[in-house]
């Protein structure tokens, strides 16, 4: 049985901290001379928060429901390191839709400047693509706004901000409902 090859990453592989073509640098998109990160880093960055957040959550879960019998200190401890996970997913989430509605809106620009040309075909392509750019921002806004209302759950659960239980729970209802109507529009096909 032969044996894979297994290739090491060379430094000189790496690109030169002026370029911006690299393994690196291609996980940033460059706008107006700030790097922000892909969606890719940061899509991965959120599953991986939101893996360890629903780990943990799973046992604060059996705690409660006197599954498992944990003491006060570590059960809270748990929920402590779940609402951690919790906040960081949902921050990362944050951060992914700023950065994809910075590309979305300068594909949009891209497309209207190039609106000069007269063809008939073109312009239909064009007509197509900039509604489909105007609905993905339309989902990224909504995603944000869900995201924007929902870090304040775990944010104060860890400390970082003090907002009464019922405001609380009304962000919850407000992304409830939000994401429901997303859900009955998906199903049924309506808008």
């Amino acid at each position: 049985m032969e044996r894979a090859q297994i290739s090491h990453w060379d430094s000189s592989q790496a690109a030169s901290p002026g370029q911006t073509d690299g393994a690196f640098a291609s996980c940033f998109a460059r706008h107006d001379g700030r790097f922000l990160p892909s969606g890719r880093i940061t899509t991965i960055a959120r599953q991986l928060a939101y893996f360890g957040y629903l780990a943990l959550d799973v046992l604060v879960w059996s705690n409660n429901v006197k599954f498992t019998r944990f003491t006060p200190e570590t059960a809270q401890k748990i929920q402590k390191f779940s609402n951690r996970f919790w906040v960081i997913g949902i921050f990362f989430s944050l951060l992914n839709g700023v950065a994809k509605n910075v590309r979305l809106h300068k594909e949009l620009l891209q497309l209207k400047s190039s609106a000069t040309e007269k063809d008939l075909g073109s312009e239909n392509e064009r007509k197509v693509k900039a509604a489909s750019l105007k609905a993905a921002r339309a989902a990224t806004l909504h995603q944000f706004t869900i995201d924007a209302l929902d870090i304040w759950i775990p944010a104060t659960g860890l400390g970082l901000t003090n907002i009464n239980d019922g405001v609380l729970g009304i962000f919850g209802l407000i992304t409830s409902l939000l994401a429901a109507q997303k859900h009955w529009q998906s199903v049924t096909g309506k808008k």
